[in-house]
């Protein structure tokens, strides 16, 4: 943009449009120098005062972007979560064949157990897959509902979901009906 000012009311009042413009988008300038200084990134053009105070020359503009680039952000890593520890409760049961007076709480024929998979993290979850050693003798469901089948002894495992290797166990013995231990004195 070329300029022409001469000295004079009207001359103060575009210096001080220029001055505000060049505040508001900090791109222009206007000074009371003979040859402007640019900024960095911005084209150079001279301009001159004659004796007469006019001053004459060229607003410098700017190439340069006025938005600077969003700095890079690292990724943070993380550990893989591991399962620590699987936990099952209760850890031994007696059941009694399924007949006459079993399913009583003197004579259970079925049971209940629950497990905890222990994670690395410090959480906790309850995902294992049930299954049992001797499922002639005792039969798991997938929410590790016990049920006796035939008399003896098996062993019912949970293995976490996330690692099948990390694994609980509890002993079940599953006995005739209506067996009693009974001492008497």
């Amino acid at each position: 943009m070329k300029m022409s000012i001469t000295p004079g009311r009207s001359a103060v009042a575009v210096l001080a449009v220029l001055l505000a413009i060049g505040c508001a988008d900090n791109q222009a300038y206007v000074s009371t120098a003979a040859t402007p200084v640019p900024r960095t990134g911005q084209t150079r053009t001279t301009g001159t005062t004659t004796t007469s105070g006019t001053i004459t020359g060229e607003i410098p503009t700017s190439s340069a972007s006025a938005t600077p680039a969003p700095a890079p952000t690292a990724k943070p890593t993380t550990a893989p979560v591991t399962v620590s520890s699987v936990a099952v409760s209760p850890g031994s049961a007696t059941l009694d064949l399924p007949g006459s007076g079993s399913g009583t709480p003197v004579f259970p024929s079925s049971a209940q157990l629950s497990a905890l998979v222990y994670l690395s993290d410090g959480t906790s979850t309850g995902s294992v897959i049930w299954s049992s050693t001797a499922t002639p003798t005792v039969t798991v469901s997938a929410t590790g509902s016990l049920l006796a089948v035939a008399a003896g002894r098996a062993e019912i495992v949970a293995a976490a979901v996330q690692d099948p290797s990390r694994t609980a166990t509890a002993s079940i013995v599953v006995q005739a009906n209506g067996v009693v231990g009974i001492t008497i004195d």
